[in-house]
């Protein structure tokens, strides 16, 4: 693989917007300066230049090599993105068209593309999470409900147990989730989209979530009115990434 694209993410956003590629995806979404049509033109014209200054745009605009990585970042045949809430937070999309893929890498206001082979998408997108071990426990399921009540108990592992238990819970299992909402160190999740064979593009209806506590991670699997949390080391991850995508 060679290295990767380095744009600003004003660069990236004149550059999607040049070449007409419509709007951008939440996981790659940055502002858009210029509330006047002069003010516009004037921004757009100073980060051309600085493009032009590393060989990255010309007269015409972006060059080919800005484009070729762009254009497949909406145009493609299955898609996953990422947020990732850490000490330094991360947004990424990962595209696959025919055996090439693009991965998009936002970090703060620095923008790395990358031209990959397709069967490195997955692999590179959960990388982007960190290595860390699967936490040692095994499948819960939890109600949706409940669990949408976890940021208010934070700091509050005993009551969020107590909580549980009235919601049905297993108490071992009670025990167990209530110990995983202290210390977060890092959550994220994962989506995929991607085009069916009638070209209308269809959105996972769930996300694979994460999140790592104490020094270990568990993965979230959600369904209407449940969520699984099990094990989440990186074969986890991507294995389910895989399974959305086959699910269509």
């Amino acid at each position: 693989m060679n290295g990767p694209v380095l744009l600003t993410t004003a660069e990236l956003e004149v550059c999607w917007d040049q070449l007409r590629l419509g709007e951008m995806p939440e996981a790659l979404r940055v502002p858009s300066p210029g509330t006047t049509w002069e003010e516009r033109a004037q921004y757009v014209h100073t980060v051309l230049r600085g493009l032009e200054h590393r060989d990255l745009a010309d007269d015409h605009g972006p060059a080919d090599v800005i484009s070729g990585l762009l254009n497949p970042l909406c145009r493609f045949s299955w898609a996953v993105d990422t947020f990732i809430l850490a000490d330094r937070p991360l947004r990424a999309r990962g595209v696959v068209v025919g055996e090439q893929g693009v991965l998009a890498v936002v970090d703060g206001d620095q923008v790395a593309l990358h031209a990959i082979p397709d069967y490195e998408i997955i692999p590179s997108i959960t990388q982007l999470a960190g290595e860390v071990p699967a936490a040692r426990i095994g499948s819960i399921n939890v109600l949706n409900s409940v669990l949408a009540e976890v940021e208010r108990y934070a700091n509050q592992p005993a009551t969020f147990g107590d909580r549980l238990l009235g919601a049905g819970q297993r108490a071992d299992e009670a025990r167990t989730l209530a110990h995983l909402i202290t210390g977060i160190e890092r959550r994220g999740q994962f989506t995929v989209t991607r085009f069916d064979g009638d070209g209308q593009r269809t959105h996972s209806p769930t996300a694979i979530g994460f999140h790592d506590s104490h020094g270990a991670r568990v993965m979230h699997r959600r369904s209407d009115t449940h969520t699984s949390i099990v094990p989440g080391g990186q074969q986890t991850l991507r294995t389910a990434i895989q399974e959305l995508l086959a699910a269509g």
